[in-house]
């Protein structure tokens, strides 16, 4: 009874304070993969961070079997994010150690949540392909599958829905290719046609040309006749007739000829004529058109070389304004980048105002001085803005290095940020930055002490989550961030001592193989209840 009711305790415990105090290899590895499947549906992501360090102890441990898993949770956080290619990634890991414990069950699962991503992504080739490689396995493991996941449509359906597709489309190319050939024979049948046609008439061409032949035939049987029946004075007076019409006819076409001839030779000297004048009356044309011309050319030129000379003039006023206003131009550019990040500007300048935008992962740091007012008391107004400017400074110097966004001082409070306006800066850059500034602080103190002057100590404090960034007003922009990130980073900067960076669990989370940690339990924040700070000691 004893060791029911302890087995309940322990159960009621919370998982994550369980890992912390573990030193299990495999418990470890059970507690992750728990925490990653409880958080699943509440928080993807960070199921998916869970999942995966749930894989990496089960790849130290050699575990396929928890790797298989730990792999696929991890892939359900990125495809419930609508991640596909890292879904894809993972599911393919999960896929191979599937195979190789034998866990059909989660290989077929697999295939489902790949096939319906593949779908997705409008690559029905590819999903088609998947159904066919669950299909072999399912028919290898024996039908002893039990349970098969839901895809956005059965995979079943979907490789149906691919087999018809590409039925489909073979269908549509075989009709095509009927259609092709039928009209083909039409054209044949068309071709005999007219062939057909072509040889009938060259039949009756044929029958015409021996009806022709046979009537020349006859015609010349009567004239032989004619000649045999003639005598032979006869026909030396035809052959004499025909030799003189012949005759006759010869000199009628010389005569003709020669008329023709000379009538050409008169055209050729009348055209060589006119030929003459036009290229006299042309030749004067011109020379008047040259003339013409000539004058028109040296006004031209004048007025040419008075224009080039005045626009010259406007060109060199010009090009001095554009340098004016290029270097004007500039000034404004530097200037208005020094006040809003360079996305932010382009988009005013191009649209005369910029809209809000949402950053799901974004790092918020906090510095504030202590006890600024006491010291600010003991200091002149000109050498309070002195010792301010030379800390901001120092600040701009070192989260310039990282990448980091300024976003603005408030009296001598600090506030900057990373993961805005596209900018590649990640948690672990705001916290080298965060250590760079606290050992900048303590230079600083440790040169003012000697020459016994007055130093300030940085209270730092750090926070990652999701804001909104943009600019407000019409007159004097300011760019600014909102949301409960700022708040919080807001609290780890109050609740932190002077000399040191405190940060939030988020943050630890996503920089402790990074850097040397000092937890430092759950304290009370203003208006945000217990939450759980770290001191950053140093990086690892």
């Amino acid at each position: 009874m004893l060791c029911v009711l302890c087995h309940a305790i322990a159960q009621t415990r919370n998982p994550e304070e369980l890992l912390r105090k573990t030193t299990d290899k495999n418990e470890e590895m059970r507690l992750c993969y728990e925490l990653a499947q409880k958080a699943l549906s509440s928080d993807p992501a960070k199921a998916s961070e869970w999942a995966h360090r749930a894989y990496n102890v089960a790849t130290d441990l050699g575990n396929q079997v928890m790797m298989a898993k730990s792999a696929y949770v991890n892939a359900e956080g990125y495809n419930r994010r609508r991640d596909n290619s890292g879904a894809m990634i993972r599911y393919t890991r999960s896929l191979e150690s599937a195979k190789k414990t034998g866990d059909s069950d989660l290989s077929l699962n697999c295939y489902a949540k790949m096939q319906e991503i593949a779908l997705r992504d409008n690559n029905v080739r590819q999903a088609y392909n998947y159904s066919l490689d669950a299909i072999t396995l399912l028919r290898k493991a024996g039908g002893t599958v039990t349970k098969i996941e839901p895809t956005s449509g059965s995979s079943s359906s979907s490789a149906a829905a691919a087999g018809n597709n590409s039925g489909g489309r073979d269908r549509e190319r075989l009709v095509q290719e009927k259609k092709a050939l039928e009209q083909q024979l039409a054209s044949l049948i068309q071709e005999r046609n007219q062939l057909n046609g072509d040889k009938s008439k060259s039949v009756q061409t044929e029958r015409q040309l021996a009806k022709e032949t046979d009537q020349i035939r006859q015609t010349l049987a009567v004239k032989e006749r004619e000649v045999e029946n003639m005598s032979a004075e006869q026909v030396k007076t035809e052959l004499i007739g025909l030799r003189r019409q012949r005759q006759v006819e010869g000199l009628q076409k010389k005569q003709t000829m020669d008329s023709l001839k000379n009538s050409i030779i008169i055209g050729q000297k009348n055209l060589d004529l006119e030929n003459t004048q036009l290229r006299l009356e042309q030749t004067n044309y011109l020379r008047n058109i040259l003339l013409v011309v000539s004058a028109a050319v040296l006004a031209l030129a004048g007025l040419f070389y008075l224009r080039y000379r005045s626009k010259r003039n406007a060109n060199v006023a010009l090009e001095d304004k554009n340098k004016i206003i290029e270097i004007e131009r500039q000034r404004s550019d530097k200037l208005l980048l020094n006040i809003l990040p360079p996305a932010i500007a382009q988009e005013l300048k191009e649209k005369g105002k910029a809209q809000a935008r949402k950053y799901d992962e974004a790092t918020v740091l906090f510095t504030d001085f202590k006890n600024f007012t006491t010291i600010a008391e003991q200091l002149t107004p000109e050498k309070l803005v002195e010792e301010l400017d030379f800390y901001f400074k120092g600040f701009d110097a070192i989260i310039g290095k990282y990448n980091i966004e300024k976003i603005k001082t408030i009296g001598d409070a600090y506030m900057c940020a990373t993961g805005l306006s596209g900018k590649s800066a990640s948690a672990a850059n705001m916290v080298k930055a965060a250590l760079e500034m606290r050992d900048f602080m303590e230079r600083a103190k440790e040169e003012k002490s000697n020459r016994y002057e007055s130093f300030f100590e940085a209270r730092i404090g750090i926070h990652t989550g999701p804001v909104v960034a943009g600019v407000v007003g019409d007159n004097k922009f300011a760019y600014d961030i909102w949301g409960d990130t700022v708040n919080i980073a807001a609290r780890m900067e109050q609740n932190c001592e002077p000399g040191f960076v405190n940060i939030s669990e988020h943050t630890y989370w996503q920089v402790k193989y990074d850097f040397e940690c000092a937890y430092r339990g759950k304290i009370a924040a203003k208006n945000k209840g217990e939450i759980d700070m770290y001191y950053v000691r140093q990086a690892i």
